[in-house]
């Protein structure tokens, strides 16, 4: 797993570190855990007014960097993409259902923010710091064709306030999904008065990000950013119904009830025909995880979707776990992904992932998975359970290994991403 540069502390939002139980898993009651840590945004936003949202919160953001430095005689104001004039698809599917404030005060919070309107996990916004008060103006963004024009009303600006304008976004999902690899694109801002007259308008660039492309922090803090990993894991791809059929016709199990029969060897047996059903369509490891942009302020991992991987027969570390984990997650089990470094004394960063299943509903016994010792199938069962049960050892190790190297394992709940509002990443059939 490619290694994030020392530079990504920048997006380490330390009011959101994850308390993790001793077992490793993300229980229910830890959401509340998180918002008593989180700093969470003093005034209730209203929608029904696009009144602003107070912020007391002081620590730095993915917009802290953005200047508010375009200027007329009434208004200061600056366009920004997140992050770093970068637009990730992960993070426009991953956040577009997660609507607790706290949670999104990771991509919201820059110093000496006055207030919030609009949609708060919209990554694409404009910062205003009038210098009159303002009572009404309307801000309108676009980058054609991947966002249609989208506006906001917004009122009461306060001379010498700092606020963030976030319209709800009009993206076309489609072509965003559909979308090879990064290009540059324009983005149109303008700033409007009450009678239709254009106060000032800006074009600026940025970059669209492959869909594959996903930020990481590497860091040994559990970060939001580590839980875009989550929007990878899609429990819904249409491939998976005809990998579980392979699966089945394997014989090793006569059905995939998750934890319902309440037995170890019914969750083992589940596991590992999902394991040689992978063997059998050519699965083994490739280390691919170069990205076309790279960035010091942005460190990115390539990873392939479930759909990629299947059909390329070939998967790193990370492609390996998404894909299994939305397998397991599609049969109801309860899988995470698990960062970790097991081969750099004195770590900090992680260079590896691994697929962590509990082996009861409750989120006790933890087994960890692997997925770079996959092996093409070699024609008899007894080398695919070999080659299973080294997976099971090798994730064992690791993580040993990482907790040794003084860099202890992050794990990403998919059930709590799912719970605060993480969403897959959809597959569109491409016309």
């Amino acid at each position: 797993m490619q290694r994030a540069k020392a530079s990504v502390g920048r997006f380490l939002l330390l009011s959101f570190l994850l308390v993790l139980p001793q077992d490793g898993l993300v229980a229910e009651s830890d959401l509340e855990k998180t918002a008593r840590i989180l700093n969470a945004i003093s005034q209730e936003f209203s929608k029904k007014t696009n009144s602003p949202q107070s912020s007391q919160n002081q620590s730095s953001s993915a917009y802290s960097h953005v200047p508010v430095n375009r200027n007329n005689r009434f208004i200061d104001w600056n366009s920004f993409v997140c992050i770093n004039q970068n637009a990730f698809p992960c993070m426009i599917f991953g956040l577009s259902n997660v609507k607790d404030p706290r949670v999104l005060s990771f991509i919201n919070n820059p110093n000496g923010l006055t207030g919030i309107f609009g949609d708060q996990s919209a990554i694409v916004g404009v910062a205003l710091r009038p210098r009159v008060f303002i009572p009404r103006i309307t801000v309108k963004v676009s980058a054609l064709p991947f966002l249609q024009e989208s506006e906001i009303d917004i009122g009461n600006l306060q001379p010498g306030g700092t606020y963030l304008a976030k319209p709800t976004l009009v993206w076309d999902y489609k072509e965003i999904r559909n979308l090879n690899q990064a290009i540059p694109c324009t983005l149109t801002t303008s700033l409007v008065a009450p009678d239709g007259m254009i106060l000032d308008k800006d074009n600026s660039r940025f970059f669209m990000r492959s869909p594959n492309d996903c930020p990481i922090t590497g860091g040994p803090v559990l970060s939001p950013y580590d839980y875009l990993l989550a929007s990878f894991v899609n429990e819904d791809a249409p491939v998976i119904d005809k990998l579980l059929k392979s699966a089945l016709s394997t014989a090793v199990t006569e059905n995939f009830a998750g934890y319902q029969e309440g037995s170890k060897n019914a969750f083992f047996k589940q596991l590992f025909a999902i394991w040689q059903a992978l063997q059998k369509n050519g699965m083994h490891y490739s280390s691919i995880t170069e990205v076309s942009i790279k960035s010091n302020d942005v460190p990115t991992q390539h990873i392939r979707f479930m759909n990629e991987s299947m059909l390329n027969q070939q998967a790193n570390c990370i492609d390996g776990t998404v894909l299994l984990a939305s397998v397991c997650k599609k049969i109801s089990l309860r899988p995470s992904i698990v960062l970790l470094n097991p081969t750099t004394p004195g770590a900090k960063t992680a260079n590896h992932a691994i697929l962590a299943v509990s082996g009861m509903e409750d989120g006790r016994h933890v087994i960890y998975i692997d997925t770079t010792v996959m092996r093409s199938y070699e024609g008899t069962f007894d080398s695919s359970w070999k080659n299973f049960q080294q997976a099971l050892m090798q994730g064992e190790l690791a993580v040993k290994q990482s907790k040794a190297n003084g860099f202890p394992p992050k794990l990403i709940d998919i059930e709590e991403a799912r719970r605060i509002g993480f969403a897959p990443i959809p597959l569109f059939s491409k016309e």
